[in-house]
């Protein structure tokens, strides 16, 4: 099991968290580690791994990193930022795990696709506040449709201009290119 949490990444053995209980001590048992950029170590929001290429998409403060697992360790090896996503803060990362894998990042008001196979990125960004600050993503399965919800109110918790929060579906068959952003 992978954890992003406010003291660090951290990874457990199944072992440990199959034993679980009020007596677990999950840190010391945690093996740690970080994305480091200039020397210095950023914050890591999120952790997902693709199953089918053992691949970790790791979002920080600033940007996501796609890294392989170490065979020995089962730890990102060598993770490079993803291009295009620097700047951004990614709460959430989540990949399907299709015959034709996707792979969603979430900042606090634009939604990124990447496509592993071509390395493309496209951006899709909520204006106008809908369906307002997002909250959460998760894909149907193992299929191509994104399920994003999102609140009325801004980061700083303010409504919305003209959202009310919403809950809305993205099929990604559907998306031309002209709906996504390069």
């Amino acid at each position: 099991a992978y954890f992003a949490t406010s003291i660090g990444a951290f990874q457990l053995n199944r072992s440990v968290v199959e034993a679980g209980g009020a007596d677990a001590d999950w840190i010391s048992e945690g093996t740690f580690f970080e994305i480091t950029e200039g020397g210095e170590s950023l914050p890591i929001y999120s952790i997902d791994i693709d199953d089918s290429s053992d691949t970790f998409y790791i979002g920080t403060s600033n940007g996501v990193y796609k890294a392989g697992m170490n065979a020995v360790t089962k730890l990102p090896a060598s993770p490079v930022r993803i291009s295009g996503t620097e700047g951004y803060g990614f709460t959430m990362v989540s990949s399907n795990d299709n015959a034709a894998p996707y792979v969603a990042f979430l900042s606090s008001y634009d939604l990124f696709i990447y496509i592993p196979s071509t390395g493309a990125l496209y951006s899709y960004p909520f204006f106008a506040g809908l369906p307002g600050r997002l909250t959460g993503f998760a894909w149907n399965g193992t299929g191509g449709t994104l399920y994003v919800s999102g609140s009325g109110f801004d980061s700083e918790g303010e409504p919305t201009p003209l959202g009310e929060g919403g809950f809305i579906s993205l099929d990604m068959a559907d998306l031309s290119a002209d709906a996504l952003v390069p």
